[in-house]
């Protein structure tokens, strides 16, 4: 028998940190991020990019039973208040089951105006209101994670090549095309579905280049 609770308007828990009145705090929420002048799009782009370029220290990453990384809840806090200043989620959605709890968040920079779900669960084992916040913990969590905190651990943060990897690029498919069009043709997929991290990929396909180019030898 599951019990699902959808929080009305009133009745839904919100969290927020330094939520005090603030003269000097301007969100630009309803503006849109073009009519913002150049400079204060830079800075609202750095802003939202930021918690990408933050490398979660390894003592914080833990191994889950199944193999799984995963960061700890303090940490996440810690990072997600740091970077938004301005900031309240809210409970969405709870099922409790028999032996399981499920809850959906949203988790919102009060900032800039964005925001994002979080989904997560808990089985039941004891107390059901420890599964309920522990449930909550993670679904907060998740949403902190794709607003890039810890994103080195928990997704892969997506990019486009350089005019100089793109270069590098069609040189090596030239170059693998001469030793194997079945290989040219696997280094063109693996190219378009790729993503990031050009350059260590192109680093490796170079060393199969060297490898196997054809030898011009002087005669």
């Amino acid at each position: 028998m599951s019990t699902i609770v959808n929080p009305t308007p009133d009745e839904q828990p919100t969290q927020a940190s330094n939520l005090r009145e603030t003269e000097d705090v301007e969100a630009p929420t309803n503006l849109s991020l073009f009519k913002l002048k150049e400079d204060s799009r830079s800075e609202l782009r750095a802003h939202v990019m930021a918690p990408y370029d933050i490398k979660t220290p390894p003592e914080k990453v833990k191994k889950r039973p199944d193999g799984y990384d995963y960061v700890e809840s303090s940490y996440m806090d810690y990072q997600a208040k740091n970077g938004m200043l301005l900031y309240k989620h809210r409970l969405l959605f709870c099922q409790i089951d028999e032996d399981e709890v499920y809850v959906i968040v949203d988790l919102e920079d009060r900032l800039t105006g964005n925001t994002e779900l979080g989904a997560d669960g808990a089985r039941i084992m004891g107390d059901k209101g420890n599964a309920i916040k522990s449930a909550l913990s993670k679904a907060i969590k998740n949403a902190q994670s794709r607003f890039g905190y810890s994103a080195d651990v928990y997704q892969r943060r997506e990019s486009v090549p350089t005019d100089e990897e793109r270069t590098r690029y069609d040189s090596q498919l030239v170059d693998i095309k001469s030793i194997s069009p079945a290989r040219a043709k696997l280094f063109s997929e693996q190219w378009a579905d790729l993503g990031t991290d050009w350059s260590e990929f192109l680093d490796k396909w170079q060393i199969y280049i060297d490898r196997n180019k054809p030898n011009k030898a002087a005669v």
